[in-house]
């Protein structure tokens, strides 16, 4: 009788190899996106995911789960770019998590607005035709809101059909723009 020998997964993947009725870009839910077409100085092609780069070398997974390890410098220059430009995935979030969001920002050409914060609210105090005022900041709404009687007692000008105001509560009624 013949003895039938079949390995886990994890010993598959050890050994190189995908895992029993998985296809290798399926094998992990990031996968398919992660591959992508490798070309060298010669022009030869071939589909592969970057898993590692280790000096001048990258580690190349095929489809089938073989890994070769390639010289950077004999990829095409799109290639190379690619790989210098690489990080495995804890690296670039911990990269990312070391990124200032002012710097960044201001860089782009955002101005910062001081937040107050009272009673779990987020109030903006900023000035309106001169006059300090504080506005309660809601990320959800649609267009800023402002009393009537207020915004005529500061000169803005008042469109009576600007919509219905409303939210969880239900509607407030008409809005003027």
């Amino acid at each position: 009788m013949a003895a039938l020998c079949v390995n886990s997964p994890a010993q598959e993947a050890a050994a190189g190899k995908p895992e029993a009725g998985v296809r290798p870009e399926h094998a992990h839910p990031e996968a398919e996106s992660s591959y992508r077409i490798f070309t060298n100085s010669e022009g030869k092609q071939i589909r592969a995911k970057l898993v590692d780069k280790s000096g001048n070398i990258a580690h190349l997974r095929m489809n089938g789960g073989v890994i070769y390890r390639v010289p950077i410098a004999k990829l095409s220059q799109p290639d190379q770019d690619y790989v210098d430009g690489w990080g495995p995935a804890g690296a670039r979030e911990a990269e990312l998590r070391r990124v200032d969001l002012d710097v960044l920002f201001t860089a782009r050409g955002f101005e910062g607005v001081p937040l107050v914060l009272k009673n779990k609210q987020a109030l903006l105090e900023i000035t309106v035709a001169g006059e300090a005022l504080t506005f309660l900041l809601d990320t959800g709404a649609q267009m800023s809101v402002l009393d009537r009687a207020r915004a005529k007692s500061l000169k803005l000008p008042v469109r009576e059909d600007a919509g219905v105001a409303g939210g969880i509560g239900g509607n407030a009624g008409a809005v003027a723009g």
